[in-house]
């Protein structure tokens, strides 16, 4: 009888198992949130990142054809 209740006190969920069971469903939420914001944040790096090199492309263009300008808008020794 004694073994039988002792089985019974082990399998029945007593209050100190609710407490836990809340902080493992708390943490898989926090986990998962976790993993999102990870996600989102190497989206935004590798946007940052496209968005430079886009920017570094267009600035080199802009003083390719500044440099194009200049030549010629500056008048030539020969054409004096």
């Amino acid at each position: 009888m004694d073994k039988l209740i002792n089985e019974l006190q082990i399998s029945t969920p007593t209050k100190s198992d609710k407490p836990s069971d809340e902080y493992r469903m708390r943490y898989e939420e926090l986990s998962q949130e976790n993993r999102l914001l990870k996600r989102q944040l190497t989206d935004a790096q590798t946007n940052l990142a496209l968005i430079r090199s886009e920017v570094a492309n267009a600035r080199s263009e802009y003083e390719e054809k500044c440099y194009d300008l200049e030549t010629l808008a500056t008048p030539t020794s020969s054409s004096i």
